[in-house]
């Protein structure tokens, strides 16, 4: 995929689509409309003081005239891994008071051909609406009606998609800047119609949307825009599951480490003695083993490290001084080629350093901070142009000159993360974050702080799914931390996640896919390592209030250790039958779960084919102590059209509302389409429903066909 995009709208991005005052967004262009005025900049306003993008939506639509105008995109691939696409509203919403007043993010190559998650009014009241459009035909996938829209302050929206199953997921968050998003709803794109959403980047856009219809205009305003390549197609998680690793070859602590090829690369550190090392080693996570490579041209520690591509480079550092002991700096930079395992050298540093931060970013490499050979903090930033540079230039110099900070790209920015002043006893640990952004590089610009001050973190900062995670490290001299603490730059927020096994610093962390690896460090000079399963607990703080396995007549439990009850007595009409797969199949295997035995029993049938479709309503009345909001999770699976010796399966073929509380939270629902197809799980949560004369109503009301509902959660709504 291409490079990752983090827009906060702190800084102008030259040559971008510009705002009214010539500021440029940071889009690259604007969606196309019937009616050739797409782009009208007295209608977008950057505000950098306020790191805000306001668009003022005048009449239009993306949904049948075509006439939407700034649809700011810019070009995604969205076809080679897993991906997604996130913006922050900044509330209030309520002023979107009139039918399809509206604003939020979209996917795809042109209005006729997309996907959006918008916040909008449907003439009734606000909703957020996740919407397909596929040659000109739209489908809403999935809306939330209920939430406390004048209670939004910050509206998070999110579209993740799987190019390998064509899905795509939409998401939320309100009023948070550390919980999980709330999945709205996922589809799944027949394997020939994908085209729009899953393509490369000739073809697809990624963007912000605002429109009114035929109301006056509005303002919506955004706080962040990001598109990143994903690990896996569940990026979400709060806690990390630890265990044993693959241990290194050879313990050390102040190794250099890249990740290139999927591998990750260690280079020297110090190994059983406090004298700099020449080996180097990679790991590969397909085989979960490591291997060593070419020793290092001099034995090097408290080295800058830095990749393009299959080169990566190190600069600066610790080299050891014949017959022992250490020099303090070195002006060395060396070039390794993955593919040749051979080293070559580079332009010198101007002066001498260790310690420092080191990044490529648009063919340059950056080297920033560190200390000099007297262990003097120094703040120079210095670049050298990889395509045939000579010599490193100066650059805007780096604030709160530190060492031993973690440094990663994200986004096209160059972050700085923690570090020290001085050294051994005398050190003082630092908290500050800083962002070189080459949309505007005469400055470092200061963002969250960590949480506690931290250094020894240069080889364990690294990038997953769109955030930084810093794990290990040191406090205060000889104050080893085990603090896994992660940044999500939507938000600039740091969050802390589940803490190492064991304190360490100056050790090498990475992630591979959905995996984290942490390996080496100090004490002891350890070769052990430790993988990390990131793990949701979204329910942390949520109390079951039930778990009905519907169409069952026995209890059951689960993967998790959850007991699901039956659902004797609690559904009417009663003589809506407990169904399953059917003759052929009454217990088939389904996709997506661990839990069959839920998805594999259902009710929804109603009366018969000559029942009035108005007449096909199940309905389910649950007790719920006290007034108080509830969460909802409704588990689907389609057991009958395009089962095996069913009926032929398609979308249309049984759609159904779910209404909560008299209002319809879910409209026009189609298990096949919303699943992907017959005998897949599909969960859609339905949350805040406000449940205040102790009784909470459902009702599955046909609208083709019957409903079918297969178990049923009821949650007290997270605190």
């Amino acid at each position: 995929m291409a490079a990752d995009l983090s827009l906060d709208f702190a800084t102008a991005v030259p040559g971008s689509v510009a705002d009214k005052n010539g500021l440029g967004t940071g889009f690259t262009s604007v969606q196309a409309n019937s009616s050739g005025d797409a782009y009208d900049l007295s209608l977008i306003n950057l505000d950098t003081a306020s790191s805000s993008l306001v668009l003022t939506a005048t009449q239009g639509s993306n949904a049948a005239a075509n006439n939407l105008k700034n649809a700011l995109q810019v070009a995604v691939d969205t076809i080679t891994q897993p991906f997604r696409i996130s913006t922050r509203i900044k509330g209030p919403v309520t002023n979107l008071n009139a039918a399809y007043k509206q604003g939020g993010i979209f996917v795809g190559a042109n209005q006729d051909n997309y996907a959006k998650l918008v916040v909008v009014n449907d003439g009734k009241g606000l909703k957020l609406q996740f919407y397909n459009e596929k040659n000109g035909i739209g489908t809403s996938i999935g809306e939330i009606k209920n939430l406390n829209w004048a209670g939004i302050n910050t509206l998070d929206l999110y579209l993740t998609g799987n190019p390998q199953t064509k899905t795509l997921t939409a998401a939320y968050r309100v009023n948070s800047n550390t919980a999980l998003p709330t999945s709205l709803q996922s589809f799944q794109l027949p394997s020939n119609a994908g085209q729009s959403l899953f393509a490369d980047a000739t073809t697809s856009r990624a963007g912000i949307l605002a429109f009114t219809g035929q109301s006056k205009k509005v303002d919506v305003t955004f706080d962040y825009f990001g598109v990143n390549s994903l690990g896996s197609a569940n990026p979400d998680f709060n806690q990390i599951n630890w265990s044993n690793g693959a241990a290194m070859p050879v313990g050390r602590t102040e190794a250099g480490s890249a990740i290139a090829d999927g591998k990750l690369f260690v280079f020297g550190g110090y190994s059983g003695s406090w004298r700099p090392s020449s080996r180097s080693d990679v790991y590969n996570p397909q085989t979960n083993t490591w291997s060593q490579i070419a020793d290092l041209p001099k034995p090097v520690n408290h080295i800058g490290t830095a990749v393009d591509g299959k080169n990566i480079y190190i600069a600066g550092g610790y080299v050891a001084k014949d017959p022992v002991g250490q020099i303090f700096a070195t002006k060395d930079v060396w070039k390794y080629n993955i593919d040749t395992n051979s080293w070559s050298p580079m332009p010198a540093l101007p002066e001498a350093r260790a310690s420092g931060g080191l990044a490529v970013v648009n063919g340059k490499l950056h080297f920033f901070g560190g200390a000099d050979i007297n262990r003097q903090d120094k703040g120079n930033h210095w670049t050298l142009d990889l395509n045939g540079g000579t010599s490193w230039n100066a650059a805007a110099p780096f604030p709160n000159p530190r060492t031993h900070m973690g440094d990663v790209v994200l986004g096209g920015k160059i972050y700085a993360i923690g570090g020290q002043h001085d050294v051994d006893e005398n050190l003082v640990t630092q908290s500050s974050v800083h962002v070189w952004d080459p949309a505007n590089p005469s400055e470092w610009r200061e963002v969250a702080s960590l949480p506690k001050a931290r250094s020894h973190i240069s080889s364990s900062t690294f990038v997953m799914d769109g955030k930084i995670i810093v794990a290990g490290g040191e406090f205060a001299h000889e104050k080893f931390s085990a603090d896994v603490t992660a940044y999500d730059p939507l938000s600039n927020t740091w969050q802390e996640l589940t803490p190492l096994p064991q304190a360490r610093l100056a050790g090498i962390a990475a992630s591979f896919g959905n995996k984290i690896l942490f390996t080496g460090g100090h004490p002891a000079f350890s070769a052990t390592s430790f993988q990390g399963s990131p793990v949701i607990n979204n329910q942390q703080n949520q109390k079951a209030l039930y778990r009905i396995n519907v169409g069952s007549s026995s209890a059951y439990t689960d993967s998790l250790g959850n007991t699901w009850s039956p659902d004797t007595g609690l559904f009417n009409p009663q003589f809506a039958p407990a169904l399953n797969g059917g003759p052929f199949n009454p217990t088939p295997a389904i996709a997506n779960t661990l839990d069959d035995t839920l998805y594999q029993s259902f009710r929804g049938k109603v009366g018969d084919n000559n029942t009035p479709i108005g007449s096909r309503v199940l309905s389910l009345n649950l007790p719920i102590n006290t007034p108080q909001s509830v969460d909802v999770r409704l588990h689907f699976a389609e057991l009958y059209y395009g089962a095996p010796g069913r009926a032929a399966g398609g979308a249309g073929k049984r759609v159904f509302d779910v209404i909560a509380e008299g209002q319809t939270v879910l409209q026009n629902f189609d298990i096949f389409a919303a699943s992907g197809g017959a005998l897949n799980a599909v969960v859609v949560p339905i949350n805040g429903i406000q449940v205040n004369d102790g009784t909470l109503n459902l009702q599955f009301a046909a609208q083709q066909d019957f409903a079918s509902i297969a178990a049923i959660e009821v949650l007290s709504a997270s605190s």
